[in-house]
């Protein structure tokens, strides 16, 4: 009978020989699925930020009489508010947008949306914002917040809404990146501001 010698050397070569074939993981290989959690994280603090924007910037719409473009004291009361804030953050804009009911032509109800967003305007101007910090547009009744004819619906659609645009000097103030959005407080965001 013959006897097989083994080399302790041969416990040390013979595992590295099998594993020869293995591939080789680069080291500054990103894995697909940390791209993934990259965006999912961008996606998540962007959605923070607009959220803590809403909630730091809060202004509900204002809301019209038939073919009216008057500010009640509700509506005085709630611009007040709303200069407190922009004073509070000097490089924000807000855009007010003028909205009608679908009574009346296109282009009265038009010049009636601009109208109620020119007495916002105006309304924050008295109280000490600058006029170059207010941007308006009318949508007459191109864009309802309620589709519908009745009178609570028709209601609804008379207002004026604020869209805050805030400056990339108070973006670099907050924690999250920097990029431009809006907050609309109907929960839609405007398609082009």
């Amino acid at each position: 009978m013959k006897k097989i010698f083994l080399s302790p050397l041969f416990f040390v070569v013979a595992p590295m020989v099998a594993c020869s074939s293995t591939p080789e993981v680069k080291k500054d290989a990103i894995p697909l699925a940390t791209v993934q959690d990259i965006a999912a994280a961008q996606d998540k603090a962007k959605a923070e930020q607009e959220k803590r924007a809403q909630e730091a910037l809060d202004a509900s719409p204002l809301y019209f009489e038939f073919d009216a473009h008057l500010l009640d004291r509700d509506a005085q009361r709630r611009l007040s508010k709303v200069a407190q804030q922009m004073k509070h953050k000097a490089d924000t804009v807000v855009s007010i947008e003028g909205h009608c009911d679908d009574r009346g032509s296109n282009e009265y109800n038009l010049a009636l949306g601009e109208r109620r967003a020119q007495a916002a305007r105006d309304y924050l101007v008295r109280v000490g914002i600058e006029e170059s910090r207010i941007k308006i547009v009318s949508f007459g009744e191109e864009l309802p917040a309620v589709d519908g004819t009745s009178n609570e619906a028709r209601q609804q659609n008379r207002r004026d809404e604020f869209t805050f645009i805030l400056t990339q000097d108070e973006m670099a103030l907050s924690d999250a990146p920097p990029l431009e959005y809006s907050v609309t407080w109907d929960g839609v965001p405007p398609e082009d501001v």
